[in-house]
């Protein structure tokens, strides 16, 4: 039987909709409007990858032996920007080798959303920090695409997004920027 993460621990991270190949899960919002996985069992094949891959049910532990913290800011770039503009610094360096840089923006309709931008003028698109869940949709697919072209990715989301990626495709971590 097919068990995902509550309501309450759910984080709409999208993952299990994004691994299903048999599109048996729809993220749908609930009463208080969080995206919420819904699975069409017409269409499952309980085959569980959904389960493998949740975030939630099946958290990532680096092994890591030191923890190190480090803080960055940007003068020229920290009064269009947030967290002191470490995301622009990061963002117009994956953009000048060639790379792709996906994250958070506010559509027309001002839906938080995640995209994607290949040109240094559309970073203004991504800057700030939006502090509501963003509709990710089939965002991984596109990122995927761009890890096997072999473009450099840099994927601006809270952890757990990030740790998305890694479940889905079993990535190194160390090649995720």
């Amino acid at each position: 039987m097919i068990k995902l993460a509550d309501r309450y621990h759910c984080t709409g991270c999208t993952t299990c909709a994004n691994v299903c190949s048999h599109h048996a899960i729809m993220m749908q919002p609930d009463d208080e409007g969080f995206l919420q996985p819904v699975i069409d069992s017409n269409k499952c094949i309980k085959c569980e990858l959904c389960m493998k891959c949740c975030p939630v049910l099946n958290p990532l532990f680096l092994n890591v032996q030191k923890q190190e913290a480090y803080a960055l800011i940007s003068y020229k770039d920290r009064n269009i920007s947030s967290s002191g503009g470490a995301f622009s610094i990061f963002a117009k360096q994956i953009l000048k080798q060639g790379g792709v840089v996906f994250g958070a923006t506010i559509d027309e309709k001002l839906i938080v959303k995640h995209i994607y931008i290949e040109k240094e003028e559309e970073l203004f698109l991504l800057r700030g920090s939006k502090y509501v869940q963003s509709n990710l949709g089939d965002i991984y697919k596109t990122v995927k695409k761009f890890l096997l072209s072999k473009k450099k990715v840099l994927f601006q989301a809270l952890l757990v997004k990030s740790q998305d990626c890694i479940l889905i495709w079993e990535v190194d971590v160390m090649k995720i920027f």
